[in-house]
C-alpha cells in the first residue's frame, strides 16, 4: 500500500475539520431543543399599592411543556409537533391608590383616581447570566419580549384605582449567534422578571 505524504495527510485533516464545522452549523439551524412554556399559570393577579412597584417572575422550564401550548423555538424554524414560535400570557393588575398625602380628603373612593401603569422587562436569567440584552444571529435580539398594557400597544397605559387592567406579554426567540450561545440556552430554564409600577396619580372622578 502506498503511504500518504505529509501534504496529503494535511489535506485529509483539513477536510475532516471542514466537515465538523458544517455539521455544527446545521445543528444550529434546525434547533433540536428549546426553552419551553411557563411553568406558572397564564392567569396572574397583581395588586400594586400607592408609590410602589412590584417585580414578578415567570419561569420557562423544558419540563413543563405538556399543557401550556408547546416548546419555544426560534423564529423561522420549521416547527415540529409540540413546538411553537411564540408564547403569550396575561397578567391582571389591580391598583390600590393611597387616600393619604395628596389624595387626602378629595374622595374616599379609589375608583376616582387614575395613574400610569408601566411594565418593563427587568431580567431574563438562565442560571446567573442575564440574557435581556443578549444578541443572537445577525446581531438580532436573542429574546424578543413584547408588552401590551391595557390593549394600548405599548408598555404604558392609564390605570384606574380598583379596576383590573390586563397586561399581555409575548415572548419570541431568534437564532443563537453561535454554538456556545446555543448550548447556554437550549434545554434550559429561563426566569423572566418584569417590573410593574404606577406613577402620576391624578383625581378624575367618574361621571
Amino acid at each position: 500500500m502506498k503511504k500518504l505524504g505529509t501534504k496529503a495527510k494535511g489535506l485529509i485533516i483539513l477536510a475532516v475539520a471542514v466537515a465538523m464545522i458544517a455539521t455544527t452549523a446545521i445543528s444550529l439551524v434546525f434547533w433540536s431543543t428549546g426553552v419551553s412554556t411557563p411553568s406558572e399559570d397564564h392567569g396572574r393577579n397583581i395588586t400594586i399599592g400607592q408609590g410602589n412597584s412590584i417585580d414578578t417572575m415567570l419561569t420557562f422550564d423544558k419540563a413543563d411543556n405538556a399543557d401550556e401550548g408547546g416548546r419555544l423555538v426560534p423564529l423561522g424554524v420549521q416547527n415540529k409537533p409540540g413546538e411553537v414560535s411564540f408564547l403569550e400570557f396575561t397578567i391582571v393588575v389591580t391598583w390600590e391608590p393611597s387616600l393619604s398625602g395628596d389624595n387626602a380628603g378629595i374622595s374616599d373612593d379609589i375608583v376616582h383616581y387614575v395613574g400610569n401603569l408601566t411594565v418593563s422587562t427587568k431580567e431574563i436569567l438562565i442560571g446567573t447570566t442575564n440574557f435581556a440584552n443578549a444578541t443572537g444571529k445577525d446581531n438580532q435580539p436573542l429574546f424578543i419580549v413584547t408588552i401590551n398594557v391595557n390593549n394600548s400597544g405599548g408598555t404604558t397605559s392609564q390605570i384606574r384605582g380598583g379596576s383590573d387592567t390586563e397586561v399581555v406579554i409575548r415572548v419570541e426567540m431568534n437564532q443563537p449567534r453561535d454554538r456556545e450561545q446555543y448550548l447556554e440556552v437550549a434545554n434550559a430554564t429561563a426566569e423572566l422578571w418584569f417590573t410593574f409600577a404606577v406613577s402620576g396619580t391624578d383625581y378624575q372622578p367618574l361621571p
